[in-house]
């Protein structure tokens, strides 16, 4: 089942990540990255999501990642 935003005028889910390679990965478009045939599947649906503008991603420091609060503490 592919995700979908119901509202046509609703903004993209932000998700803040603390990995600067990980967000130029799903940025990048969809394209062939060498290096990621353990991933690639998930890779190719989180750009396909980036491309739809359904999907954003916004650097967040580890500091204000509030899930990784009680691995990092």
């Amino acid at each position: 089942m592919p995700l979908t935003i119901e509202s046509p005028d609703a903004a993209p889910l932000r998700i803040g990540e603390d990995n600067a390679a990980c967000i130029a990965q799903a940025e990048s478009g969809i394209r062939h990255i060498r290096k990621a045939k353990h991933y690639e599947v998930l890779l190719r649906f989180l750009q396909q999501l980036v491309v739809d503008k359904q999907v954003e991603f916004t650097y967040t420091p580890s500091e204000l990642q509030l899930a990784d609060f009680h691995l990092t503490s």
